[in-house]
């Protein structure tokens, strides 16, 4: 049975938590914003183009009556946009309480975001990877506090190629979605590894099969497909339901490295499982986004001892 965002017995109130999504202005995300703020949190929506957020924000504030909504621009295919958004957000919101990356893409041909990276890897994971490390000063002053991560059960058909991690040599667009999401879960599991013991829980969540506007900008010609997808896929509501879950519910408060489909831990994949290869490839996106030079970047040695994922 497909839950829905109102099968919560009591609506947990968030007041006093704050709550960031990314690609907040539409689809999972904007349902999923609506639903934080209709639970009294203040949320902050990110979007690539900011007036659709601010619309988004102005929106969501109206139905919910919940004013403490926000909007910032944040282009997950841009490193340097991503840290100005950062800035932001740790100058306005000292204390993060949940943060949700949902933003997403696929791509059906090959094309590089601003800083020269494969945009389907770049946006699904190389982004939130530097956004959710930026903002973990604030995530450890939140503390409880939460990171939700959306993957797909399309990582169960693929594995990791380092020496082809952009996918240069062949590219086939659902193969670079598939591993943009395994990407995700060893995402994930490092950071539980890494966080969990200062009070930070971190969670992969596979909504479902969505009719969005991803799954028409892939489908050649999906436009034309959207009233199918909509009568057998989810609703975005239906999707962010888990999602919600995760950053809300007490139940899930200490559930942490879980990959989560319809409120219930769930099998990944093996592979995703691997610690080493989570190790690996966490390092080599600390080189390739530069996170290792910059200086305002968490180093406080319980992390440090504790480790020995458009709009």
């Amino acid at each position: 049975m497909v839950r829905t965002l109102s099968d919560l017995n009591t609506p947990v109130d968030l007041t006093g938590r704050v709550c960031v999504v990314t690609g907040g202005n539409r689809g999972i995300g904007r349902a999923t914003a609506s639903a934080l703020a209709a639970r009294h949190a203040t949320v902050v929506l990110l979007s690539r183009f900011h007036a659709n957020g601010v619309a988004a924000a102005a929106e969501i504030s109206a139905e919910t009556g919940n004013a403490g909504v926000h909007a910032y621009p944040c282009d997950l295919a841009s490193f340097d946009s991503i840290r100005a958004c950062a800035a932001a957000l740790r100058r306005d919101f000292p204390a993060i309480h949940v943060l949700v990356n949902n933003a997403g893409a696929a791509n059906r041909r090959r094309q590089l975001t601003s800083d020269g990276h494969e945009r389907t890897f770049g946006i699904n994971h190389l982004g939130p990877f530097l956004l959710t490390n930026l903002l973990l000063d604030a995530l450890k002053a939140g503390a409880p506090s939460r990171i939700v991560v959306l993957s797909s059960e399309a990582h169960q058909a693929t594995r990791l190629d380092f020496e082809d991690l952009q996918n240069e040599q062949v590219y086939f667009g659902l193969r670079a979605y598939a591993q943009s999401k395994l990407c995700n879960l060893y995402f994930v599991n490092e950071l539980h590894r890494r966080l969990h013991p200062l009070g930070i829980v971190s969670n992969a969540v596979h909504p479902g099969f969505i009719g969005t506007k991803l799954v028409s900008d892939y489908i050649p010609f999906g436009i034309f497909l959207q009233p199918f997808t909509k009568l057998f896929g989810r609703t975005p509501e239906q999707g962010a339901d888990s999602v919600v879950w995760l950053a809300a519910d007490p139940d899930a408060a200490y559930l942490s490295g879980g990959y989560i489909i319809d409120r219930k831990r769930r099998p990944s994949s093996l592979i995703a499982m691997d610690a080493v290869i989570a190790r690996r490839l966490w390092e080599v996106s600390e080189a390739v986004t530069g996170l290792h030079d910059i200086a305002h970047v968490a180093t406080d040695s319980r992390v440090q001892s504790a480790s020995g994922s458009i709009d």
